[in-house]
């Protein structure tokens, strides 16, 4: 008769779930004749036990069953007579099992079930004699590695998937069972469920690390279960004391570690815990730049192959350079323990911060491929008060984030606080960072004008630091940064002053990129000062030279000037102007948000001139969602839509609008003349035509509807305008989603992401509000660029706001 295992009778075991697809699979190859040997494998803890319970309780009536528990042999040696003891004939212990096969079952079939076969080195040595003496044998094995036998068909069981929905979640299906099994009165709901998920992704999806954290149910609530995980302080929460028809490498989640490490070589278990402090998969060259001592490649490449067996790295060749190794959560927890535990826990992670500023320094780019490990190397080269290198780090690290969101925000904190700090650091290197510094630190809209003061002053310490380096370079990036931060400071005494040292500094080296980035303020600066003929000829001075170095936001914003000419006076230009959308996409770039804000300015402007307001109205939404993403650092991105709004609804005849939409910024008019020069003489005129228009009392009406608004809220007023305005609101090339199919379906967990993102969240407020990791929302952030066809935060959030993801009354 059969054997069923011992501890998984069906009705004393918990339910079975979320495996059917792999108990399929299994049936499938058991149900095949010529598939004798099938290993299930899997971390410890995934199940692999619980699945072959499953199939045998399901299958038992079909063929006989024997089960062999294998968890207390380590000897080859032992393995036939410890099969031979389980069979059920009543003979002599030195009969071979195969003969106790012949002997019971006459050539029948049978299905030798093994469990736990990991820590046997050498069993296929009997195994295989055994499939070759009896021809009705099927063996059915469990181990975390496999087995290496010939003929041997691996199924592998992962942790549980997160799924889009909880309600689909097999993970927090499993946490409600295990949790009622503990304490009837544990209810899931709408209060529990979002700490239940957390809990649940907290642990990866591992079937025991979540049923020893479900038992605890009882006295620890879900609530302090996801404070605890994120505090990373596991064996509080995943073990339980000693259970009847429990083993004892399953009372805990580190019982199970150390099981799965007894079976590797000393060298491998010292390697996991070293790659234990990469943040993100790694490749087999940080690998070697980290491992202490030192590793051969071709030697840890063995070691790393022993931990991807041992199902304690995950292999990812799906990377188009070299394969990269991952590690679930729960096992980097216990390796960094067993690493801090070790003492050599400084030696290695000065290792991995000595790697990854060498590699930020090589490659800046380095940084917005792995910025979790690049964070993680400046605050440990921080902490061990290197403050010199960390600065250096941090200014080559700063350009490849604008493309990473909440990767900035990240950084400035570490940066400013780099700055407070005593270093002999170059001054070149100080003024490049106080200059990133002051481009990204965000502004409350309360008091612009200390702001605007603030970034003046650090912008010309900035200058003074670069002048008195020497450093040429360093000195052209701080004069053009105060010239086109005027829009910030308001300081158009040194603005103009930068323009002018940096056209002669520029000239002087024959740095003709610079020179045509000069170029092009002083053409602005000619057309503030009504000079129209000179401004138009060093544009296209500026226009042709940007061209020949292939500078295209020189070109960009030469472009900008020349197009807005007077029939008549435009110069012959080689090459001719582009078009409005080519010098749209030549901006599509991080770090260009102002002159993007600029070209749909002239689009609006040139539209409303030609008469055509509803594509006018198109132009002016498209700036008003763009200006929205990035309100925190341009705190006046929004001026210029909402301007040319006031004009087109003026020219519209919607005077209640056109009157709520001016004053909802008439306090900002004073800064026309310097932020604005070529559109304050039309908006004026617009401004003069409606008071005309609009009787008195009903105008002081209207406009204390909106007295005090601030630009943010002005953004909202405009948007409303123009979405009742546009009926149809027809998807824009730049915004429009670029799918499988033109059409991009959001996960619902997408969908909470974008939604938070939108509402300007960092990745780790994301992640707060989410109950999720940082490097959950960066993955799912990743989908959903890659989905929509944009490239970056600020043109997913126009989609989010014009797909009404998220409602802009809700901004």
């Amino acid at each position: 008769m059969p054997v069923v295992m011992p501890g998984s009778t069906p009705g004393l075991s918990q339910p079975f779930l979320g495996r059917e697809l792999e108990l399929q699979q299994l049936g499938d190859l058991l149900g095949d004749p010529l598939v004798r040997l099938v290993t299930l494998t899997g971390p410890a803890g995934v199940g692999k036990t619980r699945l072959a319970t499953e199939y045998v309780a399901r299958h038992r009536h079909r063929t006989p069953v024997v089960v062999v528990d294998l968890s207390a042999v380590t000897e080859a040696d032992l393995v036939d007579d410890v099969i031979g003891a389980t069979l059920p004939v009543a003979t002599d212990l030195a009969v071979s099992a195969s003969a106790r096969l012949w002997a019971t079952y006459s050539g029948r079939r049978v299905l030798l079930v093994l469990d736990n076969l990991e820590q046997i080195p050498g069993v296929g040595d009997v195994v295989l004699p055994l499939l070759r003496d009896y021809d009705g044998l099927q063996v059915l094995a469990t181990s975390i590695t496999p087995a290496r036998m010939l003929g041997e068909h691996v199924l592998r069981l992962g942790p549980f998937p997160s799924a889009d929905e909880p309600t689909d979640d097999l993970s927090v299906a499993l946490f409600r069972n295990r949790a009622v099994a503990a304490d009837a009165g544990f209810v899931l709901d709408s209060a529990t469920l979002p700490d239940v998920v957390a809990v649940c992704r907290a642990l990866g999806g591992l079937p025991l690390a979540i049923e020893l954290a479900a038992a605890r149910a009882a006295v620890v609530p879900p609530r302090l279960m996801a404070r605890q995980l994120a505090g990373r302080d596991l064996d509080r929460l995943v073990h339980q004391s000693g259970t009847a028809g429990v083993p004892g490498r399953h009372l805990s989640l580190t019982a199970a570690l150390e099981w799965t490490t007894r079976m590797l070589t000393p060298s491998a278990v010292d390697v996991l815990t070293q790659v234990a402090v990469f943040e993100e998969p790694f490749s087999l060259s940080s690998a070697v730049a980290v491992v202490r001592p030192a590793l051969e490649a071709p030697d840890l490449l063995d070691r790393l192959s022993e931990l991807v067996d041992a199902q304690l790295l995950v292999l990812d060749a799906s990377s188009d350079d070299e394969p990269r190794f991952g590690m679930i959560r729960l096992v980097r927890t216990f390796s960094l323990r067993r690493l801090q535990e070790s003492g050599r826990g400084d030696d290695v992670r000065d290792a991995h911060a000595l790697h990854w500023r060498t590699r930020c320094q090589n490659d800046p780019d380095v940084a917005r491929r792995h910025w979790l490990d690049v964070e993680t190397a400046l605050d440990h080269t921080v902490l061990r008060g290197w403050t010199d290198e960390a600065l250096r780090m941090a200014v080559a690290a700063a350009p490849a984030l604008a493309a990473l969101p909440g990767a900035e925000s990240t950084l400035l904190p570490r940066l400013e606080s780099l700055l407070e700090h005593q270093h002999s650091t170059d001054d070149a290197l100080e003024a490049r960072a106080i200059i990133w510094s002051a481009l990204h630190t965000p502004t409350s809209e309360d008091d612009l004008q200390a702001y605007g003061v603030r970034t003046a002053r650090r912008l010309r310490r900035s200058v003074e630091l670069a002048r008195a380096s020497g450093d040429d370079a360093a000195l052209l990036r701080a004069l053009e940064v105060t010239v086109v931060s005027l829009s910030t400071t308001f300081d158009l005494e040194a603005a103009l002053s930068a323009k002018d040292e940096g056209l002669a500094l520029a000239t002087r080296l024959g740095d003709e990129r610079a020179l045509a980035r000069f170029e092009v303020f002083d053409a602005m600066a000619a057309l503030q000062g009504r000079d129209l003929e000179r401004a138009l000829t060093i544009a296209r001075q500026a226009y042709e030279r940007a061209h020949r170095v292939g500078d295209d936001e020189a070109v960009a914003r030469a472009a900008l000037m020349l197009v807005r000419a007077p029939q008549g006076m435009l110069p012959p230009l080689d090459p001719p102007l582009p078009g409005l959308d080519d010098l749209l996409g030549r901006t599509d770039r991080p770090g260009r948000v102002a002159l993007r804000l600029a070209v749909l300015t002239v689009m609006a402007t040139r539209d409303l001139a030609a008469g055509d307001l509803d594509s006018a109205l198109r132009a002016i939404d498209r700036q008003l969602v763009l200006a929205a993403a990035c309100e925190r650092t341009l705190p006046l991105g929004s001026l210029p839509s909402v301007l040319l709004l006031t004009q087109v609804m003026v020219a519209a005849g919607s005077w209640d609008d056109a009157v709520r939409v001016r004053e909802s910024v008439a306090r900002l008019e004073p800064l026309l003349p310097v932020l604005l020069p070529e559109q304050a003489d039309r908006y004026l005129q617009s401004v003069a035509d409606l008071r005309s228009r609009v009787p008195e009392p009903r105008y002081s009406e209207l406009a204390a509807e909106v007295a005090g608004s601030s630009v943010a809220q002005a953004n909202r007023l405009a948007t409303a305008v123009v979405r009742a305005r546009l009926v149809v609101a027809e998807p824009t090339a730049e915004l429009a989603p670029v799918g499988v199919m033109g059409s991009p379906t959001l996960t619902p967990r997408e969908e909470e992401v974008l939604r938070e993102l939108a509402r300007g969240g960092t990745n780790r407020d994301v992640a707060a509000a989410l109950g999720v990791t940082p490097k959950t929302v960066m993955h799912h952030t990743m989908a959903i660029y890659r989905k929509l066809g944009v490239r970056g935060r600020g043109e997913a959030t126009a989609w989010a706001y014009r797909h009404g993801v998220v409602a802009r009354d809700a901004s």
